[in-house]
């Protein structure tokens, strides 16, 4: 009987002493990793996939012909016009795996499966947009650079996209061809330049897919795959270290070996500093710094844009990714595998340049 006053005698059934009975809910949804904006392979050389056999693909290049008066009464000048090569590799094989026992599946309301297949699948397109992003320390060795703020870092600015641009037309580069290619950072400072904001200069032409706008008709593409350079190593996964982007060798003193140079640094040699566990790929002949000397990565600290022609790079994919699973009766479970076979050279370096610029974000 209650009491007055609304209170009663005794104690009721509540969550804490019937959570034996209360079964626990998961949603129907799964939280999945953010991905960045996957953007490269739309601004690189996609060299066709019909050669199947061998390790080197061979692109013949064109002489060029010269002019020569023609004389009266007399024959022309016939020319050979030497033809060259230009070569790369098939050098990069990469793998993204799991396994999935068969009690766990039982158990599971979800397709464990298909979900992580999906996420292997992006692993390794992560893997490619940073793989072609790593190019961008070839650039700068090769000198094809620019400092926003000159001597003195700064915000990217007008000046240095524009210096930018001068360079890939001396080089008689089809600028319209173009695109610049920015950090999230990077985009913020340009929505402080005029040039980039104002009607009068964009035309008012409709933003396309993937575009943020445009500065003196160059498309500007935002990805966030472009992060501020640091010493502290680059991976695919969740222990992706903030700050860091490929492109950088990084290193420490301790653990074996010695020093742990990053899988994103395209340096050719599988000899020292490399190891075969650190190293998958590669075709030009730097080498792996063990300081931060300047020309010998990208600017640490600073963030590197790429101002850049598809033509700066050769790029080569076996069709796409594939997955392969096999049976595991010892373990009771199901091996799923996905992998992907490309390779990638910097093809004319003059149709790039990188623009480094030091926001503080």
């Amino acid at each position: 009987m209650p009491l007055p006053g609304g209170s009663h005698v005794g104690s009721a059934f509540t969550p804490t002493n019937l959570d034996k009975f209360i079964p626990e809910l998961w949603s129907s949804e799964v939280t999945r990793a953010l991905n960045e904006k996957l953007v490269m392979k739309d601004h690189v050389k996609r060299i066709p996939g019909t050669q199947r056999k061998g390790d080197v693909i061979h692109v013949p290049s064109v002489g060029r012909l010269s002019v020569n008066p023609k004389i009266s009464e007399t024959p022309v000048t016939l020319q050979n016009g030497t033809p060259g090569e230009f070569t790369f590799k098939r050098d990069r094989h990469v793998e993204s795996s799991f396994m999935v026992e068969d009690i766990a599946a039982l158990q599971s309301d979800y397709d464990t499966r298909s979900i992580y297949s999906q996420e292997a699948g992006l692993a390794l397109a992560r893997d490619i947009d940073a793989w072609l992003l790593a190019h961008r320390v070839v650039l700068k060795a090769e000198g094809q650079i620019v400092q926003s703020g000159g001597g003195t870092p700064a915000p990217l600015n007008l000046a240095a996209i524009l210096t930018a641009r001068l360079m890939l037309e001396k080089a008689d580069v089809p600028v319209e061809g173009a695109h610049l290619i920015v950090s999230p950072a990077q985009y913020t400072s340009l929505l402080q330049i005029d040039e980039f904001i104002n009607g009068f200069y964009v035309d008012n032409r409709p933003v396309v897919t993937g575009q943020v706008g445009t500065i003196f008709g160059i498309p500007v593409i935002v990805t966030n795959a472009i992060r501020k350079n640091a010493t502290s190593g680059f991976r695919i996964g969740d222990s992706d270290t903030a700050g860091a982007t490929p492109g950088v060798a990084f290193w420490n003193t301790g653990g074996t070996p010695a020093a742990n140079y990053s899988r994103y640094y395209p340096d050719e040699s599988k000899l020292a500093p490399w190891t075969a566990t650190q190293k998958v790929g590669g075709q030009h002949t730097l080498t792996a710094p063990t300081s931060t000397t300047p020309g010998s990565t990208l600017a640490i600290g600073q963030y590197s844009a790429l101002l850049c022609h598809p033509d700066w790079l050769a790029f080569w994919m076996d069709d796409m990714a594939k997955t392969e699973s096999s049976r595991e009766t010892l373990f009771l479970s199901d091996a799923v595998v996905s992998h992907q076979y490309y390779g990638c050279k910097v093809y004319r370096k003059q149709f790039a340049v990188v623009i480094e610029s030091n926001e503080a974000a």
